[in-house]
């Protein structure tokens, strides 16, 4: 996996791979290395965390 700048951080959920980047680039892989999509953030990406949330039935 490369990536056009340098990365900010990385996080892995499930069988995918995400890297925020210096360019506002959230560039997302699957663990076999196949890039599955990018998305361009409106304001750079500082720093990144798994964030997990179930929901109730209430």
């Amino acid at each position: 996996i490369s990536v056009e700048s340098m990365p900010v951080g990385l996080v892995t959920i499930n069988k995918m791979i995400y890297i925020g980047c210096m360019n506002f680039r959230l560039h997302c892989y699957h663990l076999k290395g196949k890039k599955m999509y990018t998305l361009v953030m409106p304001s750079p990406i500082l720093t990144m965390k798994e964030f997990s949330w179930e929901a109730t039935g209430t």
